[in-house]
């Protein structure tokens, strides 16, 4: 009986390696940016005032990204109540 047992939760690990391969063969995010718009969208909340103005904002900084000379330097506030983006080139 202890034999069965342990050939069945082996036969069922190996059936779960196989769906989370599965799984992360359909989902392989290209950036971290990527992989942040898929949390958002997991979680429900892609469409929220919030999310939808990072998604804006990181589009337009994708767009009209900065190409700094180097060696480069920035100093800035960041408002938590404020969706801000900057993208460099």
């Amino acid at each position: 009986m202890n034999r069965l047992i342990i050939i069945l939760v082996i036969l069922f690990a190996a059936g779960c390696e196989a769906q989370l391969e599965d799984l992360r063969e359909r989902y392989r995010p290209g950036s971290a940016r990527e992989a942040y718009l898929h949390g958002l969208e997991t979680a429900g909340i892609s469409e929220s005032a919030i999310a939808s103005e990072w998604i804006l904002q990181g589009e337009y900084v994708l767009d009209t990204a900065l190409s700094p000379t180097l060696p480069y330097q920035e100093e800035g506030v960041l408002y938590p109540s404020e969706v801000m983006a900057l993208g460099y080139d």
